[in-house]
């Protein structure tokens, strides 16, 4: 697995440092490879400016944002440490997610994990998008506020876009652990080992047509697997088994 470590202080003796010593170590004991992104040692310029809008006139962002954006995408996972100072991170690790972390329609196969913003900039969703084709995307957000989000949606529809709220029609569970692709393998003949961080996959898993993404929100290795609802008892049972 390739892993992005980074480390957000300006003392190289604290104790942050001797914690990222040990992450190195240790993932490096275990076959994995690592970056370290060191803002504060390489001088990464939190304050936002002008030209990081360039993305939404179709404009490249700038070259150092691209480099940080180009580790984040080589990495399957990623490892923050930090301080907590005033109740927070701290403001140079805060200025690297907001000035990195720009949300993007992924390609067909991936996800993008993106906030939805109104038109004054508030935040009002948190979504995973899961380009399945083309022309189809599955939006997974929040069950509470599905309601407030299709207004969202009907209010700013297009010509030619179709938008279905599906929540209460597809189900499933999401496996994690050192043996989930394992688990996965012994329930399906989809190439699982093929599938990289934040890829998405149409495949049937027993008799279930499911798709499966590979997240993980425990920074373990993960698979979330949606099915029909009326099939969530048998593919419980299938992966209860394997």
């Amino acid at each position: 697995m390739k892993v992005l470590v980074v480390i957000a202080h300006p003392v190289r003796t604290s104790f942050n440092y001797r914690l990222l010593d040990a992450v190195k170590a240790g993932l490096a004991d275990t076959g994995h490879e690592v970056q370290v992104a060191d803002l504060n040692a390489e001088g990464f310029q939190p304050a936002m400016i002008e030209a990081d809008f360039a993305q939404f006139r179709g404009e490249p962002m700038p070259p150092a944002i691209l480099a940080e954006q180009a580790r984040v995408e080589w990495s399957d996972a990623m490892v923050f440490i930090f301080p907590v100072w005033w109740w927070s991170v701290p403001a140079i690790l805060k200025g690297w997610i907001d000035r990195v972390m720009a949300g993007r329609v992924p390609q067909q196969g991936r996800v993008a994990l993106t906030p939805m913003l109104s038109e004054q900039g508030k935040l009002i969703g948190d979504f995973t998008i899961s380009c399945l084709g083309d022309e189809e995307f599955q939006l997974t957000a929040s069950y509470g506020a599905q309601a407030y989000h299709m207004r969202w949606f009907e209010q700013h529809l297009e010509d030619g876009v179709r938008v279905e709220n599906i929540s209460d029609r597809r189900t499933g569970f999401q496996i994690a652990g050192p043996r989930a692709r394992e688990v996965l393998m012994n329930v399906t003949s989809y190439p699982v080992g093929t599938m990289h961080f934040l890829d998405v996959a149409q495949m049937n898993i027993g008799t279930c047509a499911c798709i499966v993404q590979r997240v993980s929100y425990t920074g373990d290795l993960g698979y979330e697997i949606y099915c029909d609802a009326m099939e969530q008892r048998q593919l419980w049972d299938l992966l209860w088994a394997a």
